[in-house]
């Protein structure tokens, strides 16, 4: 894969997962109109554990940041949330209209954290494709992976957000495990996918 080539691959991977993670703010999401993958690739054919250490590495950078950032949200969330079912049972706590504004607030935080994060993935493996070109398609293939990833891992808190507003006495006790339980999936999903 030539230099021009590589570039024009990350940037439509990173063009994608863009789109994608914006679509989040547009409650009439149609992922029909992001721009796809090329069609070249599939991480999902690809043995990613021959990466070489400093992809790997970046990777790994990335997986403990956005473990990082669910962090944060089910701390600050579980508060909330805990208030706003208060509320709901007839005890000072905080309002709907309130509950609403500062998921939605999150949420954008959410989004814009992502984005700077991708940037930052985008440019720390470009690097890395000029510098081993022989590695360049697992270097794509990586980087679309993890990318892939983590925006659905955003789109199913938006979801788990939605559903604490709609129901909150159901799931205001469930915030911190339902973290948990994503915690998990990023661990399976790290070893099944870089071993």
């Amino acid at each position: 894969m030539t230099a021009e080539e590589f570039h024009a691959t990350m940037a439509a991977v990173h063009a994608h997962n863009i789109a994608r993670i914006t679509l989040l703010k547009n409650p009439d999401r149609k992922f029909e109109e992001l721009p796809s993958y090329p069609v070249m690739f599939s991480a999902q054919e690809t043995d990613l554990r021959s990466l070489p250490e400093a992809a790997q590495a970046v990777c790994r950078d990335r997986r403990d940041t956005e473990v990082k950032a669910t962090e944060e949200n089910k701390e600050v969330v579980s508060g909330w949330a805990g208030s706003r079912a208060d509320h709901e049972q007839g005890k000072s706590g905080m309002s709907r209209e309130e509950f609403q504004r500062r998921l939605k607030e999150r949420h954008d935080k959410n989004i814009a954290d992502f984005k700077a994060r991708e940037d930052r993935t985008l440019e720390r493996l470009s690097k890395l494709g000029d510098q081993y070109p022989e590695h360049r398609d697992l270097i794509v293939a990586a980087y679309q992976e993890v990318s892939a990833f983590f925006t659905r891992l955003w789109d199913a808190i938006k979801s788990f957000f939605e559903n604490l507003v709609e129901n909150i006495l159901e799931f205001f006790r469930k915030v911190g495990k339902w973290f948990e339980d994503r915690w998990h999936d990023v661990e399976d999903w790290w070893r099944r996918t870089f071993g």
